[in-house]
C-alpha cells in the first residue's frame, strides 16, 4: 500500500502564522506535520492557524498528534485556531471533541 500524498503550505494571514494541509495526514506525514506546527508555535506569536479544510484522511494517530500539539501550544500560551474538513470533524467527534469550525 502506498503512503498518501500531502502538501504543507506555510504562510501568514493578518499577522497570524498559518499552516495549510492538503491531502492525507497519515502515519508517513505525521512527523513532518508535527515538526512544522511546532516550528510555528515556537515563532513567538500568540496564535497559530491550522487550515485542515482540505485534509482527506485523518485517523487516530493524527488525533493523537493534534492533541499533543495542543498541549505544546498551551504550554507556550499559544492559541491554535483549527479549521477542519468533514473527515477531521468526524474523527474529532468520534473522540468526543467538538471543533469550533
Amino acid at each position: 500500500m502506498a503512503d498518501g500524498i500531502f502538501t504543507l503550505i506555510r504562510h501568514e494571514s493578518g499577522g497570524v502564522p498559518c499552516l495549510g494541509v492538503v491531502g492525507e495526514i497519515d502515519f508517513a506525514a505525521l512527523q513532518l506535520f508535527a515538526t512544522t506546527v511546532c516550528d510555528l508555535i515556537e515563532d513567538g506569536t500568540d496564535r497559530v492557524r491550522l487550515d485542515l479544510t482540505t485534509v482527506t484522511h485523518f485517523g487516530a494517530s493524527g488525533l493523537a498528534v493534534l492533541s499533543a500539539l495542543g498541549e505544546v501550544a498551551a504550554d507556550k500560551d499559544v492559541t491554535l485556531l483549527i479549521h477542519t474538513s468533514p473527515i477531521v470533524r468526524q474523527v474529532l467527534g468520534a473522540a468526543g471533541l467538538t471543533p469550533d469550525t
